[in-house]
């Protein structure tokens, strides 16, 4: 069965039963996260009558999305299983049989998926949170994770609340107690490259030492429950 957004693709790969969701990778993935259900995604899609039927090639839908969650089937059951087999970056088309295109008859489906977002709790009783906006380059995937105490790095901080807020560029080490503990704990498994959004409650915004060099940051926010911090390591 040839693919009719790119007939030269190999053969699809079966994400259904009976066929039910025939995918072709158009373009891989350029990422590493990988969509599971309950993640948030930004994506564009387009459905399209296919092949062998009347009005072949008619574009039904064409949307972006943003934050869309996998699993919720609010455009149709063949989006959840596609999303689920792809990586950020990824392009890649479907041919849905009716049971997944949630339509009287099978649809074509051609996926953008942007970004993902994942939600880490990091402490117990949710008292961090940290949800990945962009993962590291592919050069940096085995790049060593800032896991260790004593470890040299560079952040710049801004609310991720306020788009237009400035940023604070920070150099610490970590564990020495120069910024809050929360930023600390949000930095385990990251690499260079990664930008994280840190949702703090207000004992783990606190430094140990005076000089906080994100003290004034943080108190823009004091009014809230919650510190909510992006950073890019």
């Amino acid at each position: 069965m040839s693919n009719p957004f790119a007939p030269e693709e190999p053969e699809p790969e079966a994400l259904a039963p009976k066929d039910g969701v025939l995918k072709y990778t158009l373009r891989p993935g350029t990422g590493r996260l990988h969509p599971i259900r309950g993640d948030q995604v930004d994506l564009i899609y387009t459905i399209k009558i296919p092949r062998g039927q009347p009005n072949a090639g008619k574009e039904l839908e064409h949307k972006s999305l943003n934050r869309y969650a996998i699993g919720s089937g609010q455009v149709c059951p063949g989006l959840d299983v596609l999303l689920g087999s792809m990586i950020e970056g990824e392009r890649s088309s479907a041919r849905l049989k009716k049971a997944y295109a949630a339509a009287d008859a099978s649809r074509e489906l051609l996926v953008e998926l942007l970004l993902v977002h994942k939600d880490q709790v990091i402490v117990p009783g949710e008292v961090v949170r940290k949800r990945v906006y962009r993962a590291a380059p592919s050069f940096a995937a085995d790049s060593p994770p800032y896991v260790a105490d004593w470890a040299q790095v560079r952040a710049d901080v801004g609310l991720a609340e306020c788009k237009d807020a400035p940023t604070t560029s920070v150099d610490f080490m970590v564990g020495d107690g120069s910024v809050p503990e929360g930023i600390e704990k949000g930095l385990v498994d990251l690499t260079a490259g990664e930008v994280v959004e840190l949702q703090m409650s207000p004992e783990y915004c606190e430094a140990g030492v005076d000089n906080n060099p994100l003290a004034d940051l943080i108190t823009l926010d004091s009014t809230e429950s919650h510190a909510v911090l992006r950073v890019t390591i």
